[in-house]
C-alpha cells in the first residue's frame, strides 16, 4: 500500500489530494506554498521504488520531460528521490483529460481531433525528432487546460532511442488497449509504434469507445497482432469515408505501410477535413 501524504509538507510542497493513479505512482494535487503554485506531483509507488530498475525509469523520465521542451508536453517543474519513494513535480492542469471527457459521453468532432493533432500531436512528433517514442499515447495522458489547450504526459514509460537503457527487457511496457503488434511481440519499438496508438486513440476520441471494446487484455494482445481495426463507420455513420482510410493506415499491423510520421497523419485528416 501507498502511504497517504495528504496534509504532509515535503520539500516545500504541501499534499493536498489524490487525483488520479497510474500503473506505477499515484499523482497529487498540492500547493508550492513558496510561490502560491498549485501543481501535480507524481509519485512512484513504495513498492517499485524499492527496485534499481523502476527507480531509474523514473529518473529516465525527469530527463526526458526536462529535455523535451514543447508547449504542449506537460512542463517539469522539479524532481527528487528520498526515502518516500521518488517524485515527479508537474504543472497542474485543470481541464481533466480526454479520457474523463469520453466518459461523459461526449466524442470529438473531426475539427477537435485536427486540434489536439495541433498540439499533442506535435507534441508527439517533437519528441520522435528527439529520438523519444512515447510508447503509451492515449486519451488517459491527453491533459486538458481550461481553455481547452491539449498537453502530452506520462512518459514515464518511454523509451529514449538514443540512449537505450534496456529497462524493460523482461516484459511488454504499455496499456494492453493501445499496443502495437510489435510491441506485443517483442520486435523492438520505434515511432511507427506510436503511430498506431494514435489510430486507435483517433478511432476512440471519434466514436467514444475502444475498437476493441470488451476484450480481455490476452484478448487484446491477439486483436492487435490479427484483427484490423473495425470501421469506424459501422460506429459513427456521419463521419466522412476518408477517415477510415486514415485511421486503417494508421493502425496497419505492418509498421512500414503506416504513416512516416505524426505529421503524415495530421495532414492526412486535415485534408478530410
Amino acid at each position: 500500500m501507498c502511504a497517504d501524504l495528504r496534509g504532509q509538507v515535503i520539500n516545500g510542497y504541501e499534499f493536498q489530494t489524490s487525483i488520479g493513479m497510474g500503473g506505477y505512482g499515484l499523482v497529487y494535487r498540492a500547493l508550492q506554498s513558496g510561490i502560491n503554485r498549485e501543481v501535480a506531483i507524481k509519485m512512484i509507488l513504495p513498492d517499485y521504488a524499492a527496485h534499481e530498475s523502476f527507480r531509474q525509469r523514473f529518473d529516465q523520465e525527469a530527463r526526458l520531460v526536462a529535455t523535451l521542451e514543447h508547449p504542449y508536453v506537460v512542463p517539469l517543474y522539479d524532481y527528487w528521490q528520498d526515502d518516500n519513494g521518488a517524485f515527479l513535480v508537474m504543472r497542474y492542469l485543470r481541464g481533466g483529460s480526454m479520457r474523463a471527457r469520453l466518459r461523459q459521453g461526449n466524442p470529438l468532432s473531426l475539427e477537435e481531433v485536427n486540434h489536439l493533432l495541433g498540439q499533442a500531436g506535435d507534441a508527439l512528433a517533437t519528441a520522435h525528432l528527439a529520438g523519444v517514442v512515447h510508447r503509451d499515447f492515449k486519451p488517459d495522458n491527453l491533459l486538458l487546460d481550461e481553455r481547452g489547450n491539449v498537453y502530452l504526459s506520462d512518459f514515464g514509460i518511454a523509451k529514449d532511442l538514443n540512449l537505450d537503457l534496456q529497462l524493460t527487457k523482461s516484459g511488454i511496457v504499455g496499456s494492453p488497449a493501445y499496443l502495437s503488434p510489435e510491441q506485443v511481440l517483442r520486435q523492438g519499438v520505434t515511432p511507427a509504434s506510436d503511430i498506431y496508438c494514435l489510430g486507435i486513440t483517433v478511432f476512440e476520441l471519434l466514436t467514444g469507445q475502444h475498437p476493441f471494446f470488451g476484450t480481455s487484455a490476452s484478448g487484446m494482445f491477439n486483436k492487435h497482432i490479427k484483427d484490423p481495426v473495425p470501421s469506424v463507420m459501422m460506429t459513427r455513420p456521419s463521419l466522412p469515408p476518408a477517415v477510415d482510410y486514415v485511421i486503417q493506415k494508421a493502425t496497419a499491423k505492418n509498421p512500414t505501410q503506416r504513416y512516416r510520421s505524426v505529421y503524415d497523419l495530421r495532414d492526412a485528416l486535415q485534408a478530410v477535413i
